[in-house]
């Protein structure tokens, strides 16, 4: 049986998991998937939100949990109201 719990923010699911065996996309996924589809480069956004190519590649890799000020950021700079 399976237990998520989604959380809507900025237009971009997250799930919550309780109790799971389901695949589902990270967080860190879906900021890579969602500056993809933008067709911008790493370089670009991390300019834009003030960090370095390697602090933003590292938010993408999952080795860095997002503060709250940069997902916001993050969400302007790829449009996502």
């Amino acid at each position: 049986m399976h237990f998520v719990n989604y959380v809507c923010w900025h237009g971009i699911k997250i799930a919550c998991m309780i109790k799971t065996q389901m695949i589902i996309m990270t967080l860190a996924e879906r900021i890579r998937k969602i500056r993809e589809i933008r067709g911008l480069k790493q370089s670009n956004v991390a300019r834009e939100l003030n960090i370095t190519q390697q602090s933003y590649g590292n938010l993408e890799n999952r080795n860095n949990n997002p503060k709250l000020e940069t997902l916001s950021k993050f969400c302007e700079v790829v449009k996502i109201p």
